[in-house]
């Protein structure tokens, strides 16, 4: 990987339990801080994308270390390998299916904030770092 990819700064909707629980598992293991967080529905925003937040509200986006923008699949093949999973990102560089998940990543995009909080907590773990995780509406 091209040392211009960090810091990665990923752009993610917080008010996502998913979101910010996968937010959260990241962190967890970003032991050579190579990611940034910002969460786009903050307040205090401070949008330097470029693209409407309507649309970073859509789908996850990042801006690598040399500038570039990136959105969709591709943010979640940088931030898993910035952090050491590399292992789990083959699936998703894989010809074949590789557009199988960035389609299927468009489907769990759009239904983010309908996946039950067990399911989210079985896939990124039930404890909260950082404060990522705490909203009024989570279950513990």
């Amino acid at each position: 990987m091209n040392d211009t990819t960090y810091p990665l700064t990923l752009y993610f909707d917080g008010s996502c339990p998913l979101c910010r629980r996968e937010m959260d598992f990241l962190v967890a293991r970003d032991r050579c801080c190579r990611l940034r967080l910002i969460d786009v529905g903050a307040a205090g925003f401070h949008n330097d994308t470029g693209i409407p937040v309507a649309t970073l509200m859509t789908r996850m986006h990042a801006r690598r270390g040399d500038g570039a923008l990136v959105s969709g699949v591709e943010v979640f093949r940088l931030a898993y390998e910035a952090v050491g999973l590399a292992w789990l990102v083959w699936p998703l560089r894989t010809p074949g299916l590789a557009q199988v998940f960035d389609r299927l990543y468009g489907m769990v995009a759009r239904h983010r904030n309908r996946v039950p909080h067990w399911l989210s907590a079985a896939l990124f773990g039930h404890g909260c770092r950082r404060g990522l995780c705490r909203t009024d509406g989570d279950r513990p």
